[in-house]
């Protein structure tokens, strides 16, 4: 019959170069430094794979020792052992500020004084520390060194602790939190390069940043401030530097730069000097977005495409973040460890791609992608990350759209700081493309051209409102992301015409389009119609660049002249602005009546005066204070209209029962702005205006006309 036992016998020594003399039985004698020759004369061969496999020195300080006399030899059976654990604790204080989600902490301990006055004896009980602390002060190995040391928490769970001897020693029972990543299966720390280059085949920021640390230790070797009577155990720490350094060198970068290091230990050499925690420079992430738009913003790319191994954050990896579980975007997110990570994030699938696309026919003047036949399969978001340009024009981003099978896949390649680009894709179903069955919506810009300060912009939209008509919602689309004004749809709760415009005091870059497939359903989004990117016309700042503008503004036509900056006097022409950007044609002359002509005509003064009061739905405009929705037209004779006529008496400015700023105020507006662009778009600085008949200005017209014409 066996009998479990817990108890452990003393190590044989060994036979040759023994430090401790043999003894003579039954006889005591006095060995002052017993301990450590004890532990130089264990007789152990080979190497073991664990520190724990050792443990039979009967004292308090036997760990410490352990680590001392393995680190020291490199026969000694544990060194490899030792050395794994000591360079992993090592390693804790080097990433500490690279690991975002590891906490290290340090709490003193001393040694508590002799107490001269109290007494015991064998079996005694009810004397509290007292017999723990005269072992552990009768076992000091040297009362100068020992009499104080700082014990290491990691997350709360104690991983070791300082030593005179080898600045850190692991504890003898621990447990690495999932913080630290270098650990064994037994959850003890093992050398980094271990977890972070097992193959020797790579070249991880991690063991860069330890040879650039273990350098500057070594380096820094004069101030350490190690006291002469341990100058044996500095070398020995020493030396275990400059091992560790030699197989650190394959993965020296010299770019990387460790910033003003911070220690738990001020004031406390040598902890203070070796113990460094260096901040780290900005690349620590293998997914940061790269964009002119948000230079100062470090977003991070968290694609469901990304492989486990590219590094997120410091030393989180994309294996170690649960990227599907994630919202669109964030300023925090929590790895599966349970670590919140304070860093802004976007995840490009879902926040980039809408869910439904929309069949269309653009013109030569919208942004095509892939075959051209469909809406841009983006959604407003992208652009508070993105410009305008950086799709239609720059080589920043990739977007791409190919048939596949009935449906397509959407490609976008988003630009990386390290100079790489993200490939992120959707797929579009058949299902997921909305065919229109009331034909193509005509969507316009005003005018042609982008020049700063600009504020007359236009955005228009021409589709039937009926009820049996598409359920399709429409907004102006502007380059930082915003949508503006009020939706386009059908049935709205204020009536719409089939032709809506939107005064814009920016220049909208296209529209942004939802769908509901049945009036109770939430809309989708459904992608973008974008124009692509218009002439650049930079605000005038040659002085002597000057119009005098003459109106001949009469009932039924009106004449404009001008003598620009050579004394020339002619008719000024005006050039069709509008930009189309589907080839809408049953809808497009609507808009061309009712806001300003398009890129195939030209306009030469005279034409007739003709405006109107309910031919559109004008956004931002409340009829009841601010008058009817009026629009000027350049293009038709009267006799084409319909269901619209045009107003009478335009020119006599107050109306009866009027509201708001009347019908002459409205056409001179809409004149003026004509003028001032065609002056822009020419470079000119300055415009004098001469009208024919001042009396034009009736009672009534001049507060109203003050603020768009007042001055020259």
């Amino acid at each position: 019959m066996s009998t479990e036992t817990t108890r452990h016998f003393l190590n044989a020594l060994a036979k040759a170069k023994r430090q401790l003399a043999t003894p003579t039985r039954g006889t005591w004698y006095k060995e002052p430094d017993f301990l450590r020759k004890y532990a130089v004369d264990i007789d152990l061969q080979g190497q073991l794979s664990r520190t724990d496999l050792s443990h039979s020195v009967p004292s308090f300080f036997q760990r410490p020792i352990q680590f001392y006399s393995s680190l020291s030899t490199a026969s000694n059976p544990l060194h490899n052992a030792v050395s794994g654990e000591w360079r992993g604790l090592m390693a804790v204080f080097a990433l500490s500020n690279w690991l975002p989600d590891l906490e290290l902490d340090a709490r003193p301990f001393k040694v508590p004084a002799e107490d001269l006055t109290k007494t015991s004896r064998v079996g005694a009980t009810g004397n509290g520390d007292l017999h723990f602390n005269t072992i552990l002060r009768g076992q000091l190995p040297n009362e100068d060194d020992w009499g104080e040391w700082w014990m290491i928490y990691c997350d709360g769970a104690l991983l070791g602790a300082t030593s005179p001897w080898t600045v850190l020693y692991t504890a003898a029972e621990y447990q690495c939190p999932r913080s630290i990543p270098w650990q064994s299966k037994d959850h003890l720390l093992v050398d980094p390069a271990e977890h972070y280059d097992p193959a020797h085949d790579r070249t991880p920021r991690e063991l860069a940043i330890l040879y650039a640390w273990v350098t500057a230790i070594l380096e820094n070797q004069r101030n350490w401030g190690v006291p002469e009577r341990l100058g044996v155990q500095k070398n020995v720490v020493a030396d275990a530097f400059k091992a560790w350094q030699d197989e650190l060198e394959r993965y020296h970068d010299s770019s990387l730069r460790l910033e003003e290091p911070t220690t738990l230990f001020p004031q406390k050499t040598p902890l203070s000097v070796i113990l460094q925690q260096p901040r780290l420079d900005q690349r620590d992430s293998d997914l940061l977005l790269r964009s002119a738009k948000v230079p100062d913003r470090r977003v991070l790319v968290l694609s469901e495409k990304v492989t486990g191994d590219k590094r997120v954050y410091r030393g989180v990896f994309a294996d170690q973040v649960t990227i599907a579980a994630l919202p669109s975007e964030g300023r925090e997110f929590t790895t599966r460890a349970g670590k919140p990570i304070p860093h802004e994030f976007i995840v490009p699938e879902r926040l980039f791609f809408p869910p439904k696309l929309v069949a269309m026919d653009l013109s030569e003047f919208a942004l095509r992608v892939g075959t051209g036949t469909l809406t841009v399969p983006l959604t407003p978001e992208f652009f508070r990350y993105f410009d305008h340009e950086d799709i239609n024009g720059r080589d920043m981003v990739g977007l791409s759209m190919n048939k596949l099978g009935e449906g397509y896949k959407a490609i976008l390649e988003l630009p990386l700081q390290d100079g790489s680009k993200l490939k992120v894709e959707r797929t579009y179903s058949k299902d997921d493309i909305i065919i229109l069955q009331k034909g193509v919506p005509a969507f316009a810009i005003w005018p042609d051209f982008l020049s700063d300060g600009w504020q007359e912009n236009f955005a228009a939209y021409a589709a039937p409102t009926h009820p049996d008509s598409d359920d399709l919602r429409v907004r102006p689309l502007f380059n930082d992301g915003a949508v503006g004004g009020e939706e386009a749809r059908i049935n709205a709760f204020r009536a719409q015409k089939e032709l809506r415009i939107w005064p814009c005091s920016a220049p909208p870059v296209g529209f942004a389009l939802e769908h509901s497939a049945e009036r109770a359903e939430a809309p989708a989004r459904a992608g973008l119609v974008l124009r692509t990117t218009p002439r650049a016309v930079p605000e005038p700042t040659e002085r002597h660049r000057e119009w005098h503008v003459g109106v001949d503004f009469g009932t039924s036509s009106t004449t404009v002249m001008m003598r620009d900056e050579r004394g020339e006097l002619k008719p000024l022409s005006f050039e069709g602005r509008t930009v189309f950007l589907t080839n809408a044609k049953d809808r497009r002359q609507e808009i061309e009546n009712n806001l300003y002509p398009g890129p195939d005509q030209h306009i030469v003064p005279p034409f007739r005066t003709l405006l109107y009061d309910a031919a559109a739905t004008i956004f931002g405009r409340k009829p009841e204070i601010d008058g009817p929705p009026y629009t000027i037209r350049f293009t038709s004779q009267p006799g084409e209209d319909v269901s619209t006529k045009p107003l009478k008496d335009v020119k006599w400015g107050q109306q009866a029962k009027q509201i708001g700023e009347g019908p002459l105020t409205a056409y001179l507006k809409g004149l003026v702005r004509y003028i001032i662009c065609e002056a822009r778009d020419k470079g000119i600085k300055k415009l004098t205006f001469s009208w024919s008949y001042p009396i034009v200005f009736a009672k009534g017209c001049e507060d109203h006309d003050g603020g768009f014409l007042g001055g020259n």
